[in-house]
């Protein structure tokens, strides 16, 4: 198993609070059966979870490091929830935004409130703007079905998978826990084909925890054995490099 989105940085943002429990977050993953972790800490331009690209790099090899020190077998791989704005262009060319590991795909956020149709011209130029002479950029967009936005205008979705953004869904949302609405959208993605990632989205070892054992067999049950190996792990073991 590989999780693309994880707050398991201690102290950066609303994720882990410290090295304890960056800690007890490690060993949840390991006793799971997961091998890879994206650490994505929020990226929100103006306020204090605007964590910059070299800090992050430096808490992942921190964490990396502690763990191999005891025998804790996780890896941790460098990344950002960027959260989607209409200067988040203007971030990209100032080299502040971190894609998912050494690949050219960033984990984009839309806002909860106050997102506005302009904002998703915004989120597809952000796909097409050069990028240092590299393939344009790939797009993986952070639990849209959390979004009332999306759960109002869920066929969006369709047409932004059709232009080639990638949808990670919430293991949460699936198993019912961010309410009926986030639910319904994702069984709803899950049945146009829409779901290419399927991530935990953790912040704690006590409070929106690593995925158990049993959290993945209930995803099985619903999802099948074949799409779960996709979205769980074939499609993230792409990122890895």
């Amino acid at each position: 198993m590989i999780d693309i989105h994880s707050h398991i940085l201690p102290g950066v943002d609303d994720g882990a609070a410290n090295l304890e429990e960056s800690t007890a977050m490690a060993q949840a993953y390991v006793a799971s059966g997961f091998t890879h972790v994206f650490a994505t800490p929020h990226h929100i331009p103006g306020t204090a979870w605007s964590v910059s690209s070299k800090r992050i790099r430096q808490e992942v090899q921190s964490l990396q490091l502690h763990l191999q020190e005891n025998d804790i077998n996780l890896t941790i791989h460098p990344g950002m929830e960027i959260a989607i704005h209409y200067h988040i262009g203007k971030e990209l060319a100032e080299h502040q935004l971190l894609p998912l590991g050494e690949t050219n795909c960033y984990l984009l956020e839309p806002p909860f409130q106050m997102f506005r149709d302009d904002l998703i011209d915004t989120l597809l130029s952000f796909k097409n703007l050069q990028n240092n002479g590299r393939k344009k950029r790939n797009i993986i967009l952070a639990h849209p079905e959390r979004i009332p936005f999306f759960q109002e205008k869920k066929e969006l979705l369709i047409e932004l998978k059709q232009e080639g953004v990638m949808l990670q869904i919430n293991l949460g949302s699936l198993l019912g826990r961010f309410g009926r609405q986030a639910l319904s959208t994702a069984l709803y993605l899950m049945e146009h084909d829409c779901i290419h990632f399927v991530a935990s989205d953790t912040h704690g070892s006590e409070n929106r925890m690593v995925p158990t054992i049993e959290d993945l067999q209930q995803l099985e049950q619903l999802l099948g054995s074949e799409l779960t190996k996709t979205v769980c792990y074939d499609n993230p073991a792409r990122l890895i490099r």
